[in-house]
């Protein structure tokens, strides 16, 4: 069974690019919305993903769909976003265990504070240690690590706040899950 899975839903069919002021998040630049493909910006994240796996005797496997639309986004913010929820997949999961990616087919926005259209959805899922469920509930706050300050892993606790805040202002949404309770 997987222990933890990060899910980011991204807007697709918007009407034109936007742009959205980002403030310090990308070295003081604006967001540039634009119509991507996500397997077009996974694609060398998965090249890096799959040799880093190899290298930790890491199964990795990923999962396309065919002929989904393109996504309004900043390529590069969410190059960032991807790339933080790959690394701390493999970073957390044993040699021997597996990551999964999966870009999947749309989903209707049923948020009422949200513009009408469809979502696509990336799923990142390892079999790693999971999340304690005490944890879970503050991943997103800047700087909180949880029991993970007390591993050898490095990190900052900065990864998972500004990839939501970057979601967030893609007019996407990120979710974190684990089925891991202490």
């Amino acid at each position: 069974a997987d222990r933890s899975r990060s899910y980011v839903f991204l807007p697709s069919d918007e009407a034109e690019p936007s742009q959205v002021p980002l403030g310090s998040f990308l070295n003081g630049r604006d967001l540039n919305c634009q119509a991507h493909l996500i397997t077009e910006i996974l694609a060398p994240l998965l090249m890096n993903a799959g040799a880093i796996a190899q290298e930790r005797q890491i199964e990795f496997n990923v999962e396309l769909a065919d002929g989904l639309p393109t996504v309004w986004v900043d390529a590069k913010a969410l190059r960032e976003v991807l790339n933080n929820l790959l690394d701390n997949a493999l970073k957390y999961t044993p040699s021997g265990g597996w990551v999964w990616v999966w870009v999947g087919d749309r989903q209707p926005i049923a948020d009422a504070t949200q513009s009408p259209g469809t979502r696509q959805a990336i799923a990142i899922a390892d079999n790693g240690p999971g999340i304690p469920t005490e944890d879970l509930t503050h991943v997103f706050e800047r700087h909180y690590r949880g029991v993970q300050s007390q591993a050898n892993i490095p990190g900052t606790g900065l990864g998972l706040a500004i990839a939501q805040e970057l979601i967030r202002l893609m007019h996407g949404r990120i979710e974190v899950f684990s089925p891991l309770s202490t």
